[in-house]
């Protein structure tokens, strides 16, 4: 007796039993209808980590378009750093189903401005935008105003953006991640953050924190304290090479947001709960359930990270800038919670990225 089972159950019977894109690659070998499945499966979420990847996805997939039709549509797209211009430009002009776009850019020369991408990324249904990059829309030409009009997440690393914005230019937006600079910047933060609060729409407003104790102060001294506000890692959220991950950061702000009360205790009385936060860790043990890797112990917070210069060692002689977390910033931190962080604890010459070590 044949049984039937749906197309749609085999892919998450698929997808569960597969944990590299190469083994799912392999399945399309199999028969016609596991071709058809895994084809689906591998194109959904585009993950090109650097420019020789980028370009071997273009040769295969104009390789593809003298064959086929109709190629399978992308929904998520990831671009990490060092991707050229006109690569990225002719990737996004070939793909036109993206609604989760993605883009790691810190050479200016590549990404000088986002109004150079207009015309790509103008045509995309976009509704979650993530942008680490040099750029920043809101000093973009108002001939972005239509992309922004259909964004419900944004996630932008511009620390101007919490000065200048026009939330008039997002009227769909839901969630909002920003890696703002409070301190030392002439801005009235109080005013600035109670006026993204206004927005109509907008349910989560995430800040990217390189030590949440910090953050929580200025948060407080400025007597704001809303549901909405989570206070998130500074680590980059990565995805992994099948596109896990392309929704985690908001997963998780959406969890805390709905969490009963806060699970920060406040800087200022330690005896009150006073923001929402989840830490590095948090999200690197959602990455490795993805994974199938074995947990990391948990912080609810992460300590901040300061600017150390290291003398002597094994650098013979030579000083070595590197980031490290401040242990007394974390006043409640046991022996153990010092030996223990995430996975940015000592991070040189930049800030932590979203690496996962298997």
């Amino acid at each position: 007796m044949t049984v039937n089972i749906p197309l749609e159950l085999l892919m998450k019977i698929f997808t569960l039993a597969t944990h590299r894109r190469e083994d799912a690659a392999s399945w399309i070998l199999c028969c016609k209808r596991t071709y058809i499945l895994f084809e689906r499966l591998l194109y959904n979420k585009i993950v090109l980590n650097d420019e020789d990847h980028a370009c071997r996805f273009l040769q295969c997939y104009r390789l593809r378009q003298m064959h086929i039709d109709t190629l399978p549509s992308t929904r998520s797209m990831f671009f990490g750093d060092g991707i050229k211009y006109a690569t990225l430009v002719e990737i996004l002009s070939l793909c036109k189903d993206i609604t989760n776009l993605s883009i790691v850019s810190h050479d200016d020369d590549v990404l000088a401005d986002l109004t150079s991408l207009h015309h790509v990324l103008e045509p995309l249904p976009l509704t979650v935008l993530c942008l680490n990059t040099r750029s920043a829309p809101i000093r973009s030409s108002m001939m972005m105003v239509n992309i922004f009009a259909t964004l419900t997440h944004l996630e932008i690393d511009d620390k101007e953006m919490l000065r200048l914005v026009d939330m008039h230019s997002f009227p769909k937006l839901t969630h909002l991640a920003l890696w703002p600079v409070f301190g030392n910047t002439g801005m009235n933060v109080g005013r600035v953050v109670k006026h993204l609060l206004e927005h109509p729409t907008l349910q989560v407003l995430v800040f990217r924190a390189t030590g949440h104790r910090a953050y929580a102060k200025y948060l407080e001294y400025h007597q704001i304290y809303d549901p909405r506000i989570i206070i998130g890692p500074s680590q980059i959220l990565v995805w992994d090479d099948f596109g896990r991950g392309d929704m985690l950061l908001w997963q998780l702000a959406d969890e805390r947001a709905n969490m009963p009360g806060p699970n920060h205790m406040g800087s200022i009385d330690n005896n009150t709960g006073k923001h929402r936060c989840f830490s590095n860790s948090t999200f690197n043990n959602r990455f490795r359930d993805y994974l199938g890797l074995p947990r990391v112990r948990e912080r609810d917070v992460d300590r901040e990270l300061v600017k150390c210069f290291v003398v002597g060692g094994s650098h013979g002689g030579e000083v070595r800038v590197t980031m490290m977390r401040n242990e007394s910033s974390d006043e409640d931190s046991t022996d153990d919670d010092m030996n223990e962080d995430s996975s940015d604890e000592d991070v040189e010459d930049g800030p932590p990225n979203g690496n996962i070590d298997a």
